[in-house]
C-alpha cells in the first residue's frame, strides 16, 4: 500500500472533525504563519493552526512515517513563541517511550494516529500541551483573522434542484442588502472569505462569498433545519450565473473535478477544493454570455 505523503495527511485532518471536536476549534486552517518575533519574516509555517472559542491559539505539525521526528520537535519548539498549545502530530508506530517523555518534560503535546487504507484513523491525543503563553499569539491570531488576499475557493453541489430556494428569492438577493444563510452537511467548515461554487446536475450554477461558518446552534436547529452545518454569504457575493456552465467545458482545466465527485448521497455533500485560477476559469465561462449577448441561461 501506498503511504500517503505528509501534505496527503494535513489534508485530511483539516477537512475531518476530530481535530475541531477535540479542541473545540472554530477555526483550523493548514499552512500558517505561527510568528516568534517581531520582524515582518520571524515566523514558522505550521501544518495546521487552530483558533479555539476562547482564542487560544493551536499549532500541530504532523510528520509521517519515515520522515525525520525529531525535526517535528524542533518545530514545534519555534511554535511556542507564537501559539497557546502545540502539538506534534505522528503516526503512533513511530513514537519511542524516550520521544514521549521528552515531549512531557517540554510540555509539548502529541497526538498519535494510525494509517487504514491511505487514511489516518484511530486518532488520539495522549500527551496534553500545556499553555506556553507565548509572546506572539496574538500576532498569529492576528494573521488568522485577517481578510486574505487570495481566497480558498470550493466546489459545493447545490442543495437545491432549483438553485434557489423560494425563500431566498423572498429575502430580495438582487438588492445584496441581506445575507444568505444555507444548511449542510459535510466535514468541511470552509473559513471566512472563502468563494463557494456550486454545481447541480452537471452544471456550475453559482457562487457566494463566506462571511461565517460554523455548527449550526440549538436556535437554528429549532427552525427544523436538519444540517450540521451553516455558511452565510454576502448577500451582494451571491450570484446565480445567467450561463449554466456545464462541467464538461472546463474539467480538462480543473483538477480533479469529476461530475461523480459533485453529488449529494444520504444527504452527505461531497465538496471539491479548487485553486481561484480554476475559479476564475469557471466564473469566466459562465459570464461570458455578458460579451457575446447570448441568452441567458436561467433555467
Amino acid at each position: 500500500m501506498v503511504k500517503p505523503s505528509e501534505d496527503q495527511v494535513v489534508q485530511m485532518l483539516e477537512e475531518e472533525r476530530w481535530l475541531r471536536r477535540e479542541f473545540s476549534l472554530k477555526r483550523l486552517e493548514s499552512y500558517q504563519n505561527v510568528y516568534r518575533g517581531s520582524g515582518s519574516d520571524d515566523y514558522r509555517e505550521a501544518d495546521l493552526v487552530g483558533i479555539d472559542y476562547d482564542n487560544n491559539v493551536y499549532a500541530f505539525e504532523v510528520k509521517t512515517k519515515g520522515l525525520d521526528i525529531g525535526s517535528a520537535f524542533d518545530q514545534v519548539s519555534a511554535y511556542s513563541q507564537g501559539a497557546n498549545f502545540v502539538y506534534c502530530v505522528l503516526e503512533e508506530k513511530s513514537v519511542s517511550e524516550e520521544s514521549k517523555k521528552t515531549l512531557k518534560k517540554t510540555g509539548i503535546g502529541l497526538i498519535v494516529y494510525q494509517l487504514e487504507k491511505g487514511s489516518p484513523t484511530e486518532i488520539k491525543r495522549i500527551i496534553e500541551s500545556i499553555d506556553h503563553k507565548g509572546s506572539f499569539v496574538e500576532r498569529t491570531r492576528n494573521s488568522m483573522t485577517e481578510e486574505v488576499a487570495t481566497p480558498k475557493c470550493y466546489v459545493f453541489p447545490s442543495a437545491d434542484p432549483q438553485w434557489l430556494p423560494k425563500k431566498w428569492r423572498e429575502n430580495d438577493l438582487a438588492s445584496g442588502k441581506k445575507p444568505v444563510k444555507w444548511y449542510y452537511d459535510a466535514k468541511l467548515l470552509p473559513p471566512t472569505g472563502s468563494i463557494i461554487i456550486f454545481s447541480s446536475k452537471g452544471y456550475f450554477v453559482g457562487q457566494g462569498t463566506v462571511i461565517e461558518s460554523r455548527n449550526t446552534a440549538a436556535d437554528d436547529r429549532k427552525e427544523g433545519y436538519k444540517w450540521s452545518r451553516l455558511l452565510v454569504f454576502w448577500g451582494k457575493s451571491f450570484l446565480k450565473y445567467p450561463r449554466k456552465v456545464p462541467i464538461a467545458e472546463v474539467k480538462d482545466s480543473i483538477h480533479a473535478i469529476r461530475n461523480k465527485d459533485l453529488r449529494m448521497a444520504n444527504y452527505q455533500i461531497k465538496y471539491k477544493p479548487i485553486s481561484s485560477l480554476e475559479a476564475q476559469k469557471i466564473v469566466s465561462k459562465a459570464l461570458n454570455v455578458l460579451s457575446s449577448n447570448k441568452k441567458p441561461d436561467n433555467s
